[in-house]
């Protein structure tokens, strides 16, 4: 992508790309500044800059050993903000991913996905009903036609789990009639 844009009818860059340009400046500036101190940090000992005022510097502060001190600080409050802008961006990326995942598969997505991991681990009870009733609530919510054995559904789950969508819609009372026969056994039989 150029660095420059073309101005807009009134001879200006657009307000987004001025901003964009000045972010990418800045960032340049930073790691320039960083390289320098971290260089001076490491050759201290053996070179002594006397110039651009370097030495009126060191003395207007108390010294080197103080100059070096502030730089230090200075250092780590700026990686201190590089985390703060980490994290910052990490939990927009989440947010963003989130907002479209239930574009995808819709807002109860996540309950969804619980809901049927947790009937693939009822497959595993020593209650036939629970079993019985959990295989027959995972055919209702999947549309899968696998056997009532955990192994199967285990296995499908690894490859279908971040992409799954419920076969049909099921309204809170079958969501809570399936989720009750499967805890307490199949009302049926």
């Amino acid at each position: 992508m150029s660095e420059t844009s073309v101005p807009d009818a009134s001879g200006k860059r657009p307000r987004e790309e001025t901003a964009r340009l000045s972010a990418r400046g800045y960032a340049r500036l930073s790691t320039a500044i960083l390289y320098f101190l971290g260089a001076y940090i490491l050759f201290a000992p053996w070179l002594a800059p006397r110039w651009l005022g370097w030495t009126l510097l060191a003395e207007t502060v108390g010294g080197e050993p103080v100059l070096l001190r502030i730089l230090v600080g200075l250092l780590f409050l700026y990686f201190a903000t590089l985390t703060q802008e980490k994290y910052a961006l990490k939990f927009l990326t989440r947010s963003i991913l989130h907002a479209f995942n239930i574009y995808l598969y819709g807002p109860d997505y996540q309950q969804h996905r619980a809901a049927v991991a947790e009937q693939i681990q009822r497959l595993l009870s020593p209650n036939e009903a629970a079993r019985t009733a959990a295989h027959r609530v995972l055919r209702r919510m999947t549309g899968q036609a696998f056997g009532p054995d955990h192994p199967s559904w285990a296995v499908w789950w690894e490859r279908a789990r971040h992409t799954f969508r419920l076969a049909r819609e099921t309204g809170p009372a079958a969501a809570a009639d399936g989720a009750r026969t499967a805890e307490h056994g199949d009302p049926e039989n």
